[in-house]
């Protein structure tokens, strides 16, 4: 059991709210148990090789506890990698706490509710990746290419070396190296089709020091130092933009359009004009006006499919505006 504190700066914080408030928290290897408002899922030691269960829960107002599936007790590098990766997942830096101190300045609404935590992954490759999940697919089939990448992820640990009895990994979100020696054709045949080989380059990037993930992650850096990838559009870099803190460029895609026409009756919005009208409606919020729209499609699917915190995970398919069908 480790217990890590919140510390002055983190004002207000809520584990459900820091969770339950995007479509990441949905995807494999995240687990959300509403019963127990717990945040589980794999993290990976200071080796990034082993993974191992931790359950998140909040304690009090101000300290979170970490249970560690492990029947060992864990050397203290690990446990400082484990807390780095829970620290990124919830925003819990210095840096992240006064953006959304200036957000909510911004947004009254924000500040009343207590948004603008977006939850993202315990790694910025994680990030990346799952944001090409999302590229011109349904949001089921998002899911679907999340659960299969761990379940080869772990297929591959298996044929590794044998499980030991007591042993509590199992399939975690691959990370650079790993996609490397799954390799084009298998992820190919098996879960994402022709996103593979971008996935595959990503990643061989990655490991071979082309992409520095480590030097995006610092506080001085800038959209402008991320590097253009091959594959990855508009869509996936403004969520990628969103993973590293920078919110001034909304994901545009369909559900925009959907958003602006039946919540802000912009009955004409294309995609030709999609562009000029998120400008006209969210640059007052600038630069969080990814922040801005974000909560509007958190309260609209909420008012439709009820607290998002509370569903079963058997309905995380249908959050969509095209399963409306209004």
């Amino acid at each position: 059991m480790i217990e890590l504190k919140l510390g002055v700066g983190v004002s207000d914080f809520n584990l459900e709210k820091a969770v339950c408030n995007h479509g990441a928290f949905m995807m494999a290897p995240n687990q959300w148990i509403p019963s127990s408002k717990t945040l589980q899922r794999p993290l990976r030691l200071s080796n990034s090789d082993t993974s191992l269960l931790v359950s998140i829960n909040q304690s009090s107002s101000s300290l979170l506890t970490l249970q560690i599936h492990s029947p060992r007790s864990l050397p203290p590098k690990d446990e400082v990698a484990i807390l780095d990766q829970v620290a990124r997942m919830l925003r819990l830096t210095e840096k992240d706490e006064d953006e959304i101190r200036r957000f909510q300045n911004l947004h009254p609404t924000a500040k009343q509710i207590g948004f603008g935590r977006i939850f993202r992954s315990p790694s910025l490759f994680e990030d990346v990746v799952k944001s090409i999940l999302m590229c011109n697919t349904s949001w089921r089939r998002t899911l679907e290419m999340a659960e299969k990448l761990c379940e080869v992820q772990a297929k591959m640990r298996e044929s590794k070396k044998r499980k030991r009895k007591g042993n509590n990994e199992r399939g975690n979100f691959p990370n650079a190296r790993e996609v490397c020696r799954m390799g084009v054709e298998a992820l190919k045949n098996h879960c994402l089709g022709y996103r593979a080989n971008y996935v595959v380059k990503f990643a061989q990037s990655v490991e071979s020091g082309r992409i520095n993930l480590q030097s995006l992650e610092k506080p001085v850096s800038s959209p402008d130092a991320f590097p253009k990838i091959k594959g990855f559009g508009p869509f996936a870099t403004a969520n990628i933009f969103m993973c590293l803190g920078f919110y001034h460029q909304l994901p545009i895609d369909t559900e925009t359009i959907r958003h602006l026409k039946q919540v802000h009756g912009i009955q004409y919005c294309t995609k030709k004009t999609v562009g000029e009208d998120v400008k006209q409606i969210y640059d007052t919020y600038a630069p969080y006006q990814c922040l801005a729209y974000w909560l509007e499609l958190v309260q609209y699917y909420e008012t439709k499919f009820g607290k998002l915190s509370e569903l079963s995970s058997f309905d995380y398919h249908k959050i969509s505006g095209s399963t409306l069908h209004l």
